[in-house]
């Protein structure tokens, strides 16, 4: 690896044969969250502590990660393609489940609004609301696709197929335009849109999360020599 970077693997004793694959989520300012099947399907969610790298397993939860938002008092509720699960990170322990009536493999997570989350599938024209304090369905309502992310001209010049994240005039991509294609590249460009990192990421590139001054990016999906893949510091970047 170029540029500065930093792996950190996840604490798996298997390998992923299956290729399942994850969402990571950066939850709160130094919270990372993740998931991976230790052996044939036993998924494990990982939180990582960003500011000294050290990890908690979470158990309890069926199907891999697609989604989060956080809660007060350090708890987050969990979407996964089975279920929406309530949980402690602090403990971290699952305290509550929903499987019934949101449907199975979504793959969005929103706040909505009155003590409301939104969850959904990319591909579905409605979606499934669940209140917050009593984790139970609270009907259907049509889902608004966002909006798709337009590559600007110079950014696609400079070998950018999709945009992961911006900020401070940062700019973060990659060079293809899916997640799970083997060895394609980081790429940060600064304002005027010059490449001042470029990262190889031979797994692929799902997502990236700016994180005080630098980053951290995550294949679509971890194993046992699969592991995140962290920037510590980006050039230009303000915290």
């Amino acid at each position: 690896m170029t540029g500065g970077a930093v792996e950190i693997p996840v604490p798996t004793l298997g390998e992923n044969p299956q290729g399942f694959t994850t969402a990571t989520v950066l939850l709160a300012p130094d919270t990372l969250l993740t998931s991976w099947v230790e052996g044939t399907s036993a998924v494990r969610v990982g939180i990582l502590d960003l500011s000294d790298q050290t990890w908690q397993l979470l158990t309890g939860v069926r199907g891999m990660l697609r989604g989060a938002v956080a809660l007060p008092g350090r708890r987050a509720l969990l979407l996964t393609e089975y279920g929406l699960f309530e949980t402690d990170l602090q403990t971290p322990a699952v305290t509550r489940r929903l499987t019934a009536r949101i449907g199975k493999h979504n793959d969005e997570i929103r706040h909505q609004h009155d003590g409301l989350v939104a969850i959904g599938q990319q591909a579905k024209t409605t979606e499934a609301l669940v209140s917050i304090a009593t984790l139970e369905y609270a009907g259907r309502q049509r889902r608004t696709p966002a909006p798709g992310r337009s590559i600007e001209v110079a950014a696609a010049r400079a070998g950018v197929a999709r945009v992961l994240t911006e900020r401070g005039g940062l700019l973060v991509g990659a060079t293809s335009p899916r997640p799970g294609e083997h060895d394609q590249r980081l790429l940060v460009l600064d304002a005027a849109r010059e490449v001042v990192v470029s990262v190889a990421m031979p797994w692929g590139v799902a997502s990236a999360h700016l994180w005080r001054d630098g980053l951290v990016a995550a294949p679509l999906r971890l194993g046992r020599g699969i592991p995140l893949l962290a920037l510590p510091v980006l050039p230009g970047l303000p915290v």
